[in-house]
């Protein structure tokens, strides 16, 4: 089960400049090409206007684009500021998305046991998803019921405020103790955990674009990502990027 959390209302001028500091971001992309001491099996990405773009198009199948976070880098908080882009489309059925995540915690097999491959692997994201003509974000954690995978107990909520195309969202996802925090922009899910949390052995942390097309469907996504965040200090507000220094509602 998940739960929702109100923000008081208040003004933030905490990083109205970061000259002077040390930038909290593990990638900006401001370099002309991907960065492979970061990332990697990220062939299909290419750096535009100083953003990651992912895109891809694909019928009759599940199909996705990713770029993975270097293992040694991996912490328990990932952020980034993404964006769908306006060219995406998905017929009836088909569902699209832009999306940060990652496998978090193993709640079957511990370091100590022999683990089942996939079993008991905790997958969480939180993504833009077009689906049925609408737009929306969402959370969603999975759990992976067997060994290869292929039985799946997904839980997911819908974040309650509009997203539109080209437009940027600050999207987190940050495992603090028992929970799961999933942010976008001013608005936050906890998803608490009531299963033991083991390390997990598929450990990762991912930037994908996906196609979720069944036989006779068809989808387009493409999305920008940018201002890469993965140091603890990132779930604080005070670590806004200075884009995002904007007056943040309540939400009842």
């Amino acid at each position: 089960m998940f739960y929702k959390i109100s923000f008081s209302l208040f003004i933030c001028f905490c990083l109205a400049s970061t000259s002077s500091a040390a930038s909290p971001y593990y990638d900006n992309f401001s370099g002309n090409q991907i960065d492979l001491s970061k990332w990697q099996d990220c062939q299909s990405g290419e750096i535009r206007d100083d953003q990651l773009w992912l895109d891809l198009y694909g019928a009759n199948s599940w199909l996705e684009s990713q770029c993975h976070v270097v293992e040694k880098n991996i912490t328990n908080h990932i952020r980034a500021v993404v964006s769908i882009s306006g060219n995406s489309y998905a017929t009836p059925g088909c569902a699209v998305a832009v999306k940060i995540g990652g496998f978090f915690y193993n709640d079957t097999y511990d370091v100590s046991s022999s683990y089942n491959n996939w079993e008991g692997n905790v997958f969480a994201d939180i993504r833009l998803q077009l689906f049925l003509g609408k737009l929306y974000a969402r959370a969603v954690v999975i759990r992976l019921n067997n060994s290869t995978g292929s039985s799946k107990t997904p839980s997911a909520v819908y974040f309650t405020q509009p997203i539109n195309f080209d437009t940027k969202y600050l999207l987190s996802i940050d495992f603090i103790g028992s929970t799961i925090v999933f942010k976008c922009n001013n608005e936050t899910i906890v998803y608490p955990i009531t299963t033991p949390i083991y390390p997990t052995n598929k450990l990762s942390r991912e930037l994908t674009a996906i196609i979720y097309a069944d036989m006779g469907e068809q989808g387009y996504v493409g999305g920008f990502f940018d201002d890469i965040c993965l140091a603890e200090a990132c779930s604080k507000v005070n670590f806004l990027p200075s884009a995002y220094q904007i007056l943040l509602k309540s939400k009842e």
